[in-house]
C-alpha cells in the first residue's frame, strides 16, 4: 500500500456475502487491492463503491494526514432507487434534476448531496449501534429537500416515515412515537446542504426495525388513528415503471410538483420518474404553480380535483402554458362535469389516475375521456383487477405493500403477497372501470342498505347543487341510522324540500335525505379527499 494524501477508489476482491441477517454496519477488512484514479479529487472525502461479487456496498474512509487506512463497510444491498437514480446521474451528471424559483440543481448535483447525507446517516447509525432498517420519520416541508432526504435515508438503509408537510410539531411527535420512529429528522435545507445538522435530528424511543421497508406511508386507522403501510423498495420501482409504461411519461419531461411527495401520489407520479428515468421535477413557489409551469416549460403536471375545479371557477383561469401535453388527477374522485367543463375550455382531457398506498396505480385513463364518463380508465401495465360478486375491488400486483404498521388482525387479512383487498366496490364496462363508492360507507336503514355513492349521483345532477357528501347519521337513543346530505351550493338556492322533490322520482324512499347541511364548500384536504370528520361535525 503506498502513501497518498487523496482518498483511494477501492477495487474489492471476491468475498462471500455473510450468512444470516444483513449485518450491522460495522468495520470489515475486506478491501484487498486498491487504486487511486485520477479522476477522484482531493477535495472528495469519501468515495462510494459497490462490491457486486457480494451484493454489498462498501465505503472507504480516508485518514488525514497520515498514511491512508481504508476501512471498509459493509451493508445490506442498494436501494434500486437509489441504485438508478445514481447510474442516471453517472450517465448524465449535468442534466437538469431540480428547477425553480428557489434554485436549479443538476443529476451530479443532486448525488452528490445524497452521498454526503447518506454517508452522515450511516455514521450517525455506526456510533450509535442502530441496526439497518432503523425508522427514520423524515418532516420536509419543501418537495426539493424531499427528493434529496429520501435517498439520503436509504443510503443508510433506514426506513422512512414520511410526515406530512401540514402535520403540527405536536402532530410530527405523535405519528412518529406511534409507528416506532427511532428519530425525527427536520431536512429542510437538504438539498443545499452538504452535512447532517446535530440540531436537526430528534432522538426518540422507537425501536421498531422494517428491514424489507424502504417507506413507510401514513394513513388513517378506523379511529382515525395514524397507520403507516410498509412498502418495498421493489414495490415502489413496480409501481413506478407500471406508471411510466401506461402514462407515456419520457426521460425529458418536466413534472410540476404541485402536489406533497410525501404522500403516495406525488411520491409514485412525481418523485419514482424522477429517480428511475431521469425526469427533471419543476418545484413552484407556494401558490404559483402556472407561472411556475410557464417559466420552467413544464410537461407534466398532477394535480387533485378540488384544484381543477378551482381553477375552472377562477375569473382568471387564462390559458395553460403551451409545453403542458399531460394533466393527471388523482387522491378524490374527478367528478364528470369538471372533466367535460375542462375539456370545453382547453379542448384537451384530464387523465385520471386511480391507487392506493397499498399497491400503488391500479386503473388509469390513457386517453383523457374517461372521468366525463364517470371511469376511472383500465388497468394500469402489469396490475389484474378483480371483482367478486358484489363487486369488491381486488388488486393484484407486484407493487402491493409489505402490510400494515401497526398491524392488526383484521388490516393484516387485506395485503397478503402480491394481493390487495381494498374497500372499494365497482363494476366494469368493457375494460373500464367504474367505482360505486366503499362498503365501509353503507348506511344501514332498518336493515336495507344504502350506498351514499348512488345518493351522491344522484342530487350531483341537480343544476342547483355544486359539490356534495352523503353520509350516515346515527339517531339518538341507539335507533340506527339515517341519511344526511352535506351540499354545496349558493347562498338561498336551495331548500330541503327542493332536495326531496328531486329525489323522489330517482331514488327508493328509504334512500331519500332525511337531513341536509348547506354550505358554501364541502371540507377537503390538501389532497381533495373529503374531510370526513369535518363533515360528521357540521
Amino acid at each position: 500500500m503506498t502513501r497518498t494524501r487523496r482518498p483511494a477508489l477501492a477495487r474489492i476482491a471476491a468475498h462471500e456475502a455473510p450468512a444470516g441477517p444483513p449485518p450491522r454496519m460495522m468495520a470489515s477488512k475486506c478491501a484487498s487491492a486498491w487504486t487511486c484514479p485520477d479522476e477522484v479529487s482531493a477535495s472528495q472525502e469519501t468515495v462510494l463503491v459497490r462490491a457486486e461479487s457480494i451484493g454489498a456496498r462498501v465505503y472507504l474512509l480516508p485518514a488525514r494526514s497520515v498514511p491512508l487506512r481504508v476501512q471498509a463497510c459493509i451493508l445490506p444491498p442498494m436501494d434500486p432507487l437509489l441504485a438508478r437514480f445514481l447510474e442516471l446521474a453517472a450517465e448524465a451528471p449535468g442534466a437538469p434534476a431540480l428547477m425553480g424559483p428557489g434554485g436549479s440543481a443538476s443529476r451530479g448535483e443532486v448525488a452528490a448531496k445524497v452521498r454526503s447525507l447518506g454517508l452522515s446517516w450511516q455514521q450517525t447509525f455506526a456510533a450509535r449501534g442502530i441496526d439497518a432498517g432503523a425508522v427514520i420519520a423524515l418532516y420536509v416541508p419543501t418537495e426539493p429537500d424531499f427528493l434529496v432526504a429520501f435517498l439520503a435515508c436509504r443510503m443508510a438503509g433506514a426506513c422512512v416515515l414520511a410526515l406530512d408537510a401540514s402535520l403540527t410539531e405536536e402532530e410530527q411527535r405523535q405519528v412518529s412515537a406511534t409507528l416506532g420512529a427511532r428519530c425525527r429528522w427536520r431536512a429542510d435545507g437538504a438539498s443545499t446542504d452538504s452535512t447532517l445538522a446535530a440540531d436537526s435530528i430528534d432522538w426518540l424511543d422507537g425501536s421498531r426495525q422494517l428491514p424489507k421497508a424502504a417507506c413507510l406511508l401514513l394513513t388513517s386507522g378506523s379511529s382515525g388513528e395514524p397507520v403507516g403501510v410498509a412498502v418495498s423498495g421493489a414495490a415502489l420501482v413496480a409501481d413506478g415503471r407500471a406508471l411510466i409504461h401506461s402514462m407515456g411519461l419520457r426521460a425529458e419531461d418536466r413534472i410540476l410538483a404541485s402536489i406533497p411527495l410525501s404522500h403516495a401520489y406525488g411520491l409514485s407520479v412525481i418523485a419514482t420518474p424522477a429517480w428511475l428515468l431521469g425526469c427533471a421535477v419543476v418545484t413552484p413557489a407556494r401558490g404559483r404553480d402556472l407561472e411556475a409551469a410557464e417559466e420552467y416549460r413544464a410537461t407534466v403536471w398532477p394535480s387533485v380535483p378540488s384544484w381543477y375545479e378551482a381553477h375552472l371557477a377562477a375569473a382568471h383561469g387564462g390559458r395553460l402554458p403551451t409545453s403542458l401535453r399531460l394533466m393527471i388527477s388523482a387522491g378524490a374522485p374527478l367528478r364528470p362535469r369538471t372533466a367535460r367543463a375542462w375539456n370545453e375550455r382547453y379542448g384537451s382531457g384530464i387523465h385520471v389516475l386511480y391507487g392506493s398506498s397499498e399497491c400503488g396505480g391500479i386503473s388509469y385513463d390513457r386517453q383523457g375521456d374517461a372521468a366525463a364518463r364517470g371511469s376511472v380508465g383500465s388497468a394500469v401495465e402489469g396490475v389484474r383487477i378483480e371483482l367478486d360478486g358484489q363487486g369488491s375491488v381486488t388488486v393484484y400486483s407486484e407493487a402491493v405493500a409489505e402490510g400494515y404498521v401497526p398491524g392488526t388482525a383484521l388490516r393484516d387479512t387485506r395485503i397478503t403477497q402480491g394481493c390487495f383487498q381494498t374497500d372499494d366496490m365497482a363494476h366494469f364496462e368493457g375494460d373500464e372501470l367504474f367505482l360505486d363508492g366503499r362498503k365501509s360507507d353503507w348506511i344501514n336503514i332498518k336493515g336495507k342498505k344504502v350506498n351514499p355513492h348512488e345518493v351522491e349521483g344522484v342530487l350531483a345532477q341537480h343544476p342547483k347543487i355544486l359539490d356534495v357528501a352523503v353520509l350516515a347519521r346515527a339517531l339518538p337513543d341507539d335507533r340506527g341510522e339515517a341519511i344526511r346530505a352535506v351540499i354545496a351550493c349558493a347562498d338561498g338556492s336551495l331548500r330541503f324540500r327542493d332536495v326531496v322533490e328531486w329525489c323522489r322520482p330517482r331514488l327508493a324512499r328509504h334512500k331519500y335525505p332525511r337531513s341536509v347541511v348547506l354550505v358554501r364548500n364541502l371540507p377537503r384536504n390538501e389532497r381533495g379527499k373529503l374531510d370526513k370528520c369535518a363533515l360528521r361535525d357540521l
